[in-house]
């Protein structure tokens, strides 16, 4: 809302100070430099994404899981992110969107602290929700870094609108909030609520029900979570389930790397 506040601000002074000086001088004189001038600055706002347009229409399709990729493009916009902060460019902003997104994909957002810090900055003016995705992000990275008020007191905010709570990212995110909290079977609920829905990306669809299959791992129910997982690999999912079986693997997570493996074995194999 601070964008367009202080473009209709703008607007007004401008319109304001041509009257003035077209009544003084010719009007011919003095309004074809004031027409360029916010012909130049409507268009410099909309290449920098000043408004926030392409944030507004952009949506949560899941995460690649690509992770080689992923991390070579979060090194890449890491840099861009503290060359553009540095010089105050007002790109800034969507690179850093763009950076803590491929965190995520490389699962690192415990390293987002600098960037999580100034997309919350960035917030006081357009407020949490404006950009669900990212804002959404936020609360999974601030519970990773163990800053869980912070993290429930974003989400409280952002589901205050009845549209935004049953986003697919805002329902992962409380799943995943919730997971971090130890509140597993309030994380399986969430994530049933959200893929009772129809209208969801095949690839956050993905993404749900594996952050499920590690509740349900946690409660002890292996044999379920055996079973999302092994329907996903059936489903064209098998390269993110064996991903998901990997790590879970290296971190020490039984439960679920058996899970993982038994879906794998019980899924149709490569052709």
């Amino acid at each position: 809302m601070a964008a367009w506040l202080v473009t209709v601000t703008g607007f007004l002074v401008l319109g304001g100070l041509a009257v003035v000086l077209g009544f003084e001088a010719s009007p011919w004189v003095v309004w074809p430099p004031v027409a360029s001038a916010v012909v130049v600055l409507v268009g410099a706002a909309m290449a920098v994404d000043y408004f926030g347009v392409a944030r507004l229409r952009s949506r949560w399709r899941g995460f690649a899981g690509a992770h080689r990729q992923a991390w070579t493009r979060a090194r890449a916009l890491e840099l861009r992110f503290y060359r553009q902060r540095k010089s105050g460019s007002p790109r800034t902003r969507s690179t850093a969107r763009a950076l803590l997104f491929a965190y995520a994909e490389c699962d690192r957002l415990s390293d987002a602290r600098e960037v999580v810090d100034y997309l919350g900055a960035d917030t006081i003016y357009s407020g949490p929700g404006a950009d669900a995705v990212a804002d959404a992000l936020r609360v999974i990275a601030l519970a990773e870094l163990g800053r869980g008020r912070e993290a429930s007191e974003l989400l409280t905010a952002i589901e205050r609108s009845s549209r935004r709570r049953r986003l697919p990212v805002v329902s992962y995110a409380g799943a995943r909030l919730a997971q971090i909290e130890g509140r597993h079977r309030a994380a399986v609920e969430r994530i049933d609520e959200a893929l009772a829905r129809s209208a969801i990306e095949s690839g956050a669809r993905r993404d749900l029900a594996l952050l499920k299959a590690r509740s349900l791992a946690v409660l002890g129910c292996a044999h379920d979570a055996a079973e999302v997982l092994s329907e996903l690999a059936a489903h064209g999912a098998r390269r993110a389930v064996e991903e998901t079986t990997a790590r879970a693997h290296e971190r020490g997570e039984v439960a679920l790397a058996l899970a993982g493996r038994s879906a794998l074995d019980q899924a149709a194999p490569y052709r």
